[in-house]
C-alpha cells in the first residue's frame, strides 16, 4: 500500500531576541537552552556562512547548496554577528561537537546583541537530488548513498519539486533534531504533499 498522507501544518519560526524587552522572557545567551524536542538541554550557536580562506560572510543559500569556497562558521549566541559581506571575527569552522547543539540563523544584516534569531525548521522535506544540478531523481540513489546524489531537505512552505525538476531555497545541511519527510513523485506544497516514510519491514528469519 502506498503511504498514508497526512496534512501538516507549517512549522513557525522561532524568532528569538536576543536582548530583553519589556514584559518579554529573558533573552538567549550563551549556555544551556531546551532543546526544539524539549529534550535535554543543549547549547545554542549561530551558523553563518563564510568565504573560504577569507573568512567574510555570505548569504547562507551558498552554505545550504554546497557552493565551493564557502564553509559554516559557528558563533556562541551573545556574540557580535556581521552582515552579509563584512569579515566574521569570531566563530570557528568546525561544527560544535555538544551533544544535542541547537542551531540558529541570523538576518543578512547581523547585529551587536540586538539581532533577531531564528531557530533552523524541526520539520523539513528530503528530496534525493544530484548534487551537482540539484534535479530530483528517484529516491533509491540516496537510500544507497554514492557521491553524486545526496538528500536535500526543503521546509514544509516551501515548494517540492517533481521528478526531473530543480530543487531550491533547501538544504543538504541537516540538524540532528530534523523531523523527515518524503513527497510524490509530483511534488507540490510541501505542507501539502509530505508524508511519513513507510517503516522498514521487520528482518525475517533466526535471530
Amino acid at each position: 500500500m502506498p503511504p498514508t498522507r497526512t496534512r501538516l501544518a507549517l512549522s513557525l519560526l522561532t524568532l528569538v531576541p536576543v536582548l530583553p524587552l519589556a514584559g518579554c522572557a529573558e533573552p538567549l545567551r550563551e549556555g544551556p537552552l531546551p532543546g526544539p524536542d524539549d529534550g535535554p538541554p543543549t547549547t545554542a550557536y549561530v551558523e553563518l556562512c563564510v568565504t573560504v580562506p577569507a573568512l567574510v560572510r555570505a548569504p547562507d543559500q551558498r552554505c545550504d547548496d554546497e557552493r565551493p569556497g564557502h564553509a559554516w562558521s559557528f558563533v556562541a549566541t551573545g556574540r557580535p554577528v556581521p552582515a552579509v559581506g563584512r569579515k566574521a571575527a569570531t566563530g570557528v569552522l568546525r561544527e560544535p561537537s555538544d551533544a544535542k547543539p541547537a542551531f540558529y540563523r541570523a538576518p543578512p544584516e547581523g547585529g551587536d546583541g540586538e539581532t533577531e534569531l531564528v531557530l533552523r525548521p524541526a520539520s523539513v522535506v528530503e528530496v534525493c537530488v544530484r548534487k551537482v544540478t540539484r534535479v530530483r531523481v528517484q529516491e533509491r540513489h540516496c537510500v544507497q548513498p554514492d557521491s553524486k546524489h545526496a538528500w536535500y531537505d526543503l521546509g514544509l512552505d516551501r515548494q517540492i519539486p517533481p521528478m526531473g525538476a530543480k530543487a531550491a531555497r533547501g538544504s543538504f545541511r541537516r540538524t540532528a533534531y530534523a523531523v523527515t519527510y518524503r513527497a510524490p513523485a509530483e511534488g507540490g506544497e510541501g505542507s501539502e504533499v509530505a508524508f511519513a516514510p513507510a517503516p522498514k519491514p521487520p528482518a525475517t528469519g533466526s535471530p
